[in-house]
């Protein structure tokens, strides 16, 4: 038994001396094969043992079995410091009860999986594993320079309770893809010490800052970023435009109750025209007929988009636009005049999205990401455990 289990073991620094089989379990008893202890202090290597005695380790399992590692260990005394030590092991770190091939599946499995379901699949405790993982990804983020080769920054907020005002800020790197931080804290004033103490350099290589329509997160540019372009995401701008629409749906469902031509409009305006079918062709054009300023608002907001969609430079979308406000204006609907106030006040930093194209669809994409491990972990009551498991997927 023993003279197999030493090749299935891999430890080529430990010989195995003795094997006993309790119940679901493995006991492997053994001794290290190091000729010399090096002392911690003055990397001299030395032969004096003062004392034995045995450390035990839990290590990957073996036939579906718990392992369990009782290693003779020695004691060391070093005459030139004088010191004395013990030895050291290359597969467990001081003072552990894990070996470190046993802490790193317990780590990977904890990746993406909530501890209590870790725990029980490894059986071991929810703390161990909490206590693993937080070691494990530390040690992994402390090592990364994610931050030393972003020139776009997107930036977003994310409830982390719906309904509790309880928002958080992910920052990402929109060429690259990378989530930079997650941050427990929106405010600008946070947002801006934490950016300044990233340093001048940092502040400086960053080119474009796309965000939403949130002047915390659009003044930032002028404040902490000297040399980015701020570019408002067009896709929530067309949004506060289909609101715009939905208000006007909503105002006449509540005049006209009994009229069906204003039923079930919902959804088909919120379709793009080419992916409608004959009868949600037929009811959207009943209602057009009864309400020229739906048809109307329906028209501009789809000629808005396509401003985005089909021109490329910031010039020719300039001059579309100025025509586009003009009609919207001559509508005067009040619904549409509030959207253009709106307009007015971000249309400079909407347009910066030309020649680019930058939007913040890669941040919202995580968002999305983030919403769904929040799920499936039912909520974290920690947040620096939410933001390790982050990072260290998507980071």
């Amino acid at each position: 038994m023993k003279e197999i289990l030493g090749p299935l073991l891999n430890l080529p620094s430990l010989e195995v001396i003795e094997v006993s089989l309790p119940p679901n379990e493995v006991h492997i008893h053994c001794c290290s094969t190091q000729t010399a202890g090096i002392c911690p202090h003055c990397l001299r290597p030395t032969q004096e043992i003062t004392k034995y005695y045995t450390r035990k380790l839990r290590d990957l399992p073996i036939f579906d079995r718990k392992t369990y590692l009782h290693i003779k260990v020695r004691q060391f005394h070093c005459r030139d410091c004088p010191r004395s030590f013990s030895e050291r092991l290359p597969f467990a770190d001081s003072h552990r009860t894990y070996t470190k091939r046993m802490e790193k599946f317990i780590f990977k499995c904890s990746a993406n999986i909530p501890f209590k379901e870790v725990a029980a699949i490894v059986d071991v405790s929810p703390h161990k594993v909490e206590e693993v993982f937080t070691r494990y990804s530390d040690q992994a983020l402390d090592t990364k320079g994610t931050f030393e080769e972003v020139r776009y920054l997107g930036i977003d907020e994310i409830a982390i309770k719906k309904g509790k005002k309880d928002y958080a800020c992910v920052l990402v790197d929109i060429e690259r893809g990378l989530v930079l931080d997650f941050l427990e804290d929106r405010s600008k004033d946070f947002l801006m010490k934490y950016f300044q103490n990233k340093g001048k350099a940092f502040c400086q290589q960053i080119e474009i800052l796309s965000c939403d329509m949130w002047e915390g997160f659009a003044s930032l540019a002028k404040e902490v970023f000297p040399n980015a372009i701020t570019v408002i995401d067009r896709f929530h701008v067309v949004r506060h435009l289909g609101k715009a629409l939905e208000k006007e749906r909503k105002s006449l469902r509540r005049t006209y109750p009994q009229q069906d031509q204003f039923k079930r409009l919902h959804w088909i305006l919120r379709k793009q025209p080419d992916s409608l079918e004959q009868h949600e062709i037929e009811i959207r054009d009943k209602a057009f007929a009864q309400a020229p300023d739906l048809k109307r608002l329906y028209e501009l907001k789809l000629e808005f988009k396509q401003i985005f969609d089909k021109t490329d430079s910031k010039q020719e979308a300039e001059l579309k636009m100025e025509q586009w406000n003009k009609q919207a204006k001559e509508l005067n609907n009040p619904h549409m005049n509030r959207f253009l106030k709106l307009w007015e006040k971000w249309k400079e930093r909407a347009l910066n999205y030309f020649p680019l194209k930058i939007t913040n669809g890669v941040v919202e994409g995580m968002n999305k990401w983030i919403r769904t491990l929040i799920r499936k972990a039912y909520g974290y009551r920690n947040f620096n455990n939410l933001r390790r498991r982050i990072l260290m997927a998507k980071g």
